[in-house]
Formats: C-alpha cells, sequence, structure tokens
C-alpha cells in the first residue's frame, strides 16, 4: 500500500486524542522511558545492568510499587494515583514511584539486608550488638530472646517486625539520597509523591480511633508517625498534642531517625536494633496482639499478621546484590522548580506522542496485512499451485525481545553497509551537483594545473548534473528447515545489511522470507517500500528456519509486487540453499514453474539475481541460468549482494 503522509499524520493526531491513560501508562514506550532513565543513572555509576520496567493497571492489588533489583515493577491503577483526574498531575506520581524504587536499585545493600534477616532468625544480632545505655534495656533485650525463644512463631513475628522496621528507615534513606541528588524530573517527582502520601495519610487522632475499634496498634501508629517524619520531615497530629506518648516516643527516637537518613546500611541495621530494645515494651504488646489475632483468624501465622498492618511491608524492596559505587566528587547538575515541572509535562507530551505514534501504526499495519493478503490471494499462480492457500503475514507492532537482539547484532552488521555505502555516497552526490571532474586518466581536455603531476591524472571534464537511474530492490529469503544454523545467520545478516544499504542511499527495499504451513504458503513480511514505523530491522530478527520451500508461489508473488513499482530498475535476490521442496511440488515441475515465472517476469523488467548458500548449487544453476550467483562463503553473502546492488545504481 502507498503512503499518504497527510493521512498517516491526521491518524496520529486522531489516535492521541483517544489514548486513555491505562494505555498510555501501560505502555511499552512509558515503561521504556523509565528503562531509558535506569540505565542512564545505573551508568552514571558504571552499573552496566540494565533494569527492566513493567507498569501494570490493577486498582485491586494494594501494591504501589517494588523492585527485585532486575525488575521495577509499578502499579498504575493503585488508588493513590488514580485518585487524581489530571494525567499530568498521575504520571508525576509515577516518575515519583519509579524514583523510589530506582533508588532501591542504586542504594540498597540487599546483602546486608539478607544477611540481617539470617542472623536475627538464629537468635543473633547483625551486625552488632545493640548499644545498651542502662538496665531497662538490658532487661528489655533479655526479655526479647526469652520471648521469642518459647516458641518459633514468636521468632517469626519479631523478624518480619524487624524487617519492616528496616524497610521504614531504608525507605526514608533513599528517598532522601534520591532528592538530594537528583533534583531534576526524578527528585521533584519523589517529593511530590511524599507530599501526596503525606496529605491523604491518616492523621494521629485517626489512627487513634483505628486502635480503639481493635483495628490497628499503638506500635503501628508509632512506625507510622517514624515513616511521615522520615519522608516529609513532618508528623500528622491531628487533634493531639504532642504529649501524646506514640509522638513522645518518636521525639525520643529523632537523633536516630535523622542519623539513619544518612549512614550505610550496616549503621542502619544497627539503628533497628537500637529502636526494637527502646520500644520493646510496645513491639512486645504488638506481638502478642498478633499472636492472638492469628488465632482468631485460624491461620496461626502471627508474621503474616504483623505483615498485613505494619508500614513498609507491602512493597519492600528485595534483591541479592550490594549498592553501586558513586563516583567521586561527583555532583548532579542543579535545575530549578520551574524548569523541571516544565520538563516533566515536555517529556509526557512527547511520550503521548509516541503512544499515538505506535497506535496508528499498528492500525495501518492491520489494514497493510489484509491488503497484502488480498493481493496474495488474488494473483493466478498456475495449476501446480491448485488449492494452496497463500497466508501473509505481517508483525503489527515487534516486541522488545526482538528489539534488543537488533540492538545486541547491530552495530558490526550496520558498520559493514556504511563501509559500503561510503564510495557510492561521494559518486551520487558528485553526479547530482555536476561540475567539473579533475584527477581524469583518459579525456579531451587538459588540466593546466594537474600537469605538475607524474601520475598521468592530467585530464578533467565538465558534467551537467543528473540523476542516477531510479532502482527498487526485493529480497527474497529461503526459510526452509534446511537453512538452519548458519545458513540462516547469514541470510539475515545480509538482509540487515541490505536493508539499511537500500535505506540510506534512498531505495526502496522488500524483505520478504517464505515457508509453508500445512496446504498452504507461509509469507513473511519483513520490509515493506513505505515504512509507517522505525522497526523493520528489529522485525528481521525473525527471520528463522521454518517448514519446506514452495519458491514459485513466492517467488510469483514478489516478483508482482516489484514490477508494480514504479522505478527504472527492479532487482529481484534470491537466497536459497536448493531446489523446491513441497508436497506435490519438486523436481522437474517445480523447475520449470520457477523458470516460467523468472521469463514472465524479466519481460516486465525485473531483473533477477538467485544467490545459492546451500550443497544443491548445481540445481539452482540449472534452473536460473545466468541469474546464478554461487556464494561458497558464507561470510561474503551480504557484501557481495550489496555489490549487485551497487553495480545496478550505474553512477
Amino acid at each position: 500500500m502507498s503512503v499518504n503522509h497527510k493521512k498517516v499524520k491526521q491518524l496520529i493526531a486522531e489516535k492521541r486524542r483517544t489514548v486513555t491513560d491505562r494505555q498510555f501508562f501501560t505502555s511499552r514506550i512509558f515503561a521504556g522511558y523509565f528503562e531509558d532513565l535506569a540505565a542512564a543513572q545505573s551508568r552514571r555509576y558504571g552499573h552496566n545492568r540494565r533494569v527492566k520496567v513493567r507498569v501494570a493497571w490493577e486498582p485491586k492489588t494494594q501494591n504501589m510499587a517494588c523492585t527485585n533489583n532486575m525488575l521495577i515493577w509499578i502499579n498504575a491503577g493503585h488508588k493513590s494515583v488514580t485518585r487524581h483526574r489530571g494525567r499530568a498531575a498521575r504520571f508525576n506520581l509515577l516518575c515519583g514511584m519509579f524514583a523510589h524504587e530506582l533508588g532501591h536499585v542504586l542504594y540498597t545493600d540487599f546483602l546486608a539486608g539478607q544477611t540481617y534477616g539470617n542472623k536475627l532468625a538464629i537468635g543473633w544480632w547483625y551486625p552488632e550488638n545493640p548499644l545498651l545505655r542502662n538496665a531497662v534495656e538490658q532487661r528489655h533485650e533479655a526479655d526479647i530472646w526469652d520471648f521469642c525463644g518459647k516458641d518459633t512463631l514468636h521468632l517469626q513475628a519479631f523478624c518480619r517486625i524487624a524487617h519492616d522496621l528496616a524497610n521504614i528507615l531504608e525507605d526514608g534513606y533513599i528517598d532522601n539520597k534520591m532528592i538530594t541528588q537528583y533534583p531534576g524530573v526524578l527528585g521533584q517527582s519523589l517529593n511530590a509523591l511524599n507530599r501526596d502520601m503525606f496529605k491523604n495519610a491518616p492523621t494521629l487522632t485517626q489512627m487513634l480511633e483505628q486502635e480503639d475499634g481493635g483495628e490497628s496498634h499503638i506500635w503501628c501508629s508509632i512506625t507510622n508517625l517514624m515513616l511521615s517524619y522520615l519522608l516529609t520531615g513532618e508528623l500528622k497530629y491531628g487533634d493531639e498534642p504532642t504529649s501524646d506518648e506514640r509522638v513522645q516516643v518518636v521525639f525520643s527516637l529523632l537523633p536516630e531517625l535523622d542519623q539513619s537518613l544518612l549512614c550505610s546500611a550496616k549503621e542502619r541495621l544497627n539503628i533497628v536494633n537500637t529502636i526494637l530494645v527502646r520500644c520493646w515494651p510496645y513491639v512486645k504488646e504488638f506481638l502478642e496482639y498478633c499472636v492472638e489475632q492469628s488465632k482468631k483468624d485460624g491461620t496461626g501465622d502471627p508474621a503474616g499478621v504483623v505483615a498485613g498492618m505494619m508500614p513498609g511491608a507491602s512493597a519492600a524492596a528485595d534483591g541479592d546484590t550490594t549498592p553501586v559505587t558513586e563516583a567521586p566528587g561527583e555532583k548532579p547538575k542543579m535545575a530549578s522548580p520551574g524548569k523541571r515541572t516544565e520538563n516533566a509535562a515536555r517529556e509526557m507530551e512527547r511520550l503521548l506522542d509516541q503512544v499515538a505514534e505506535e497506535n496508528a501504526c499498528e492500525e495501518l499495519e492491520i489494514v497493510r496485512e489484509k491488503e497484502l493478503n488480498e493481493l496474495a490471494n488474488s494473483l493466478s499462480y498456475g495449476n501446480i499451485h491448485c488449492g494452496v492457500q497463500f497466508y501473509v503475514h505481517r508483525m503489527k507492532s515487534v516486541d522488545d525481545t526482538l528489539k534488543e537482539q537488533y540492538q545486541a547484532i547491530a552495530p558490526q552488521l550496520l558498520h559493514i553497509s556504511k563501509q559500503l555505502q561510503r564510495s557510492i555516497l561521494q559518486q551520487l552526490k558528485d553526479q547530482r551537483r555536476g561540475g567539473k571532474q579533475t584527477g581524469l586518466l583518459i579525456g579531451r581536455r587538459l588540466d593546466v594545473h594537474a600537469l605538475p603531476r607524474n601520475d598521468g591524472r592530467v585530464f578533467c571534464k565538465n558534467s551537467l548534473p543528473t540523476e542516477a537511474p531510479q532502482l527498487t530492490v526485493a529480497l527474497l529469503l529461503d526459510e526452509s528447515g534446511s537453512m538452519s544454523g548458519e545458513r540462516i545467520t547469514y541470510a539475515r545478516a545480509a538482509a540487515i545489511i541490505l536493508h539499511d544499504f537500500c535505506r540510506a542511499l534512498g531505495i526502496p527495499v522488500m524483505v520478504y522470507g517464505h515457508s509453508t504451513c500445512d496446504n498452504g504458503v507461509d509469507l513473511y513480511s519483513y520490509t515493506e517500500f513505505e515504512a509507517f514505523d522505525k522497526d523493520d530491522g528489529s522485525r528481521l530478527m525473525d527471520v528463522r528456519a521454518r517448514n519446506s520451500n514452495r519458491d514459485g508461489a513466492a517467488l510469483r508473488y514478489t516478483a508482482e509486487c516489484l514490477s508494480r513499482r514504479p522505478e527504472e530498475v527492479k532487482l529481484l535476490m534470491l537466497i536459497s540453499d536448493g531446489q523446491p521442496a513441497d508436497s506435490g511440488y519438486y523436481g522437474t515441475a517445480a523447475e520449470e514453474d520457477l523458470r516460467g515465472i523468472q521469463h514472465e517476469y524479466q519481460r516486465k523488467n525485473v531483473l533477477f539475481i538467485a544467490a545459492s548458500i546451500g550443497d544443491d548449487r548445481e540445481s539452482l544453476q540449472r534452473i536460473y541460468g545466468d541469474s546464478y550467483m554461487d556464494i561458497t562463503d558464507l561470510t561474503q553473502l551480504p557484501v557481495k549482494l550489496t555489490q549487485v546492488v551497487k553495480r545496478h545504481i550505474r553512477v
């Protein structure tokens, strides 16, 4: 199908107006934006592992976001996000959630946390025993191990409390670190998230009402106040005075809480131990409460009750690495608040444009695939293909796996393409520009300025600006089972190089693969003459060995597509490792079918080049005659095919 660029732009604008928040935030483009941010910040610290990001829409799930240090998971459908009506506000909050989880990836010492949990589970403090200031704290510590030693369930629940308390301190440290280190979009969004969470968090008065109703416990109120202080520096008193015992407990721990925002992971774990000892009466009462609750609900799992009630439990980060090493003396660039807000808004609009464009391209590809199939099934293939069904497959969108595979191998292949382009590009420029050409070995006019040269290049001529003959190229790949291994690998490489070479020179190029299915022929459209998106290179990563090969049907379809092009020179290139082989299609009859197709379309100005890369070279030479090209050395396949195209440019 031909591309009407005005209609494409209109479709993109239409799609932009209809993109919902759910579509936008759960799109690959939005997740990819976060992945790129993570990669950029990781590289800043020499961290070469790429972090994956997945954005879900799960309104019924309590978790907002979490990470296992390899994947960052964000719930865009969480009520804390969807309660805001504006897309910009939701974008800002999601950026804040991502910034927090990225902070865990960069700065959390997961190994220290694992060791802490393992040691505590066998009754040992880690990294050090807490510093006991008086006899009261000594009695608290003794009572801790006495209580935990009476029942393994008590110890498990105590470990869970310690784990969640460590998460609270870690969250405070991470947010302080990210806001300080990244004062741009990441830090600003994280700060906005914390302010929003503080605004919607219950007041102390509301917490007391929950305690009175048996829905909560005083220890939960204390830890909620700790988390509020660590994230925002404020406490939400409600109608309660500062003399409330919960507030006073937090006030008594302010030196330790302030220290936890700046110290190392092991020092923070020591602070956790200190808080557990000092607050043991509240912790013990909470443990007893959880034991009773677990008996009432029939689970017998007090640790599970702890996890469901304490802050810092629902979205705990997990992993098995140490923090990245920061570059010494490195300071992030500062940006004004107005500039940071502007950047976030501009980024959201840019991403929205990309999502709309992707949606439009997918719709156009659906229409294109339908048209390709209509063409395939409208052609007359002859009696030898009677009753055979034809299916053209075209990816509507390319998944991330293929894109990553392409990025992994493309640099080396595209470098070959650039080398092959270099000489021809200059010739094309000179030809289009015209003017005086000097340094010629033969000619009718002497260049007096070149007479002192001793290499004989003393002639010149004047050339009028001209255009090279228009050229279009189609490449047809045999994807039969016998093409497996290095044959299909080099065929794929040749396709990638040829595609890039032609695109760079403005030559329309189409790449198809073909194989068979039950009573049919499968045609795979990898690149088309007209592209809607920029992913055809990645589509080529799907080239692979499949089933049998019914070459005549695929050849006729490709030749027909090529013959309908307006360009002066039409070049059809085939890569195959043997003669046709399918049910009812082989031997002399199949060879005659291929020769007939070749002769028919040669009369329509289609030039054929059949590259043989298998052992059955004699058969292919017999079929294609002068169009046959033997590729004995597979490593030369990409270069030889591209050189064929260069010859037909005729500069």
